[in-house]
């Protein structure tokens, strides 16, 4: 019971996650433009500025991002699965 309680609660946000996977996904595709588009700037740069850092971290965030809003879109009828999926995420 409680359990369907809370696929209900999920359920109503199913628009916001599509929108917010749908953006991390735009912004991963856009993040590889920018890469393949600047790479000799960005590997001359890498020692001086940390620009490889700093798109590695925005990648891996927009990543993180997007398999969040999978997940909670993917739910079934049961929440175990996502419970699992999303502890070893944080860990």
């Amino acid at each position: 019971m409680v359990e369907s309680a809370a696929i209900d609660i999920f359920e109503s946000w199913h628009d916001f996650y599509m929108l917010k996977g749908s953006v991390a996904s735009t912004r991963i595709g856009l993040i590889f433009v920018a890469v393949s588009f600047h790479l000799d700037a960005i590997v001359r740069l890498s020692e001086v500025v940390g620009v490889r850092s700093t798109a590695n971290e925005i990648f891996t965030n927009f990543v993180y991002t997007l398999s969040f809003a999978l997940i909670f879109m993917a739910l079934g009828e049961s929440l175990g699965p996502a419970g699992g999926i999303l502890l070893v995420l944080g860990m």
